[in-house]
C-alpha cells in the first residue's frame, strides 16, 4: 500500500474509535437518565440504549474489517 492510502486507513480507524468511544459515553449517560426517569419514560431510553448498543456492534464490525 502507498503512503495516501495508509494515511486513510489510519484516518478512518480513528473514526471508528471516536465513534464508539462516542457511543460508550451516550449509552452511560441515557442509563443514568434511565435511573432517575419516572417509570413512564423508561421506554424511550430503553429504545435509544438499544438502539446505541446496535450502532455500536456495526462500529465494532466496521473495525474489525
Amino acid at each position: 500500500m502507498d503512503s495516501d492510502t495508509n494515511k486513510r486507513i489510519q484516518s478512518l480507524e480513528r473514526t471508528v474509535d471516536i465513534l464508539a468511544r462516542h457511543l460508550l459515553l451516550t449509552n452511560q449517560i441515557l442509563e443514568r437518565l434511565l435511573d432517575r426517569l419516572p417509570d413512564g419514560d423508561l421506554s424511550t431510553v430503553r429504545n435509544a440504549i438499544e438502539e446505541n448498543i446496535e450502532l455500536l456492534s456495526q462500529v465494532k464490525r466496521l473495525s474489525k474489517n
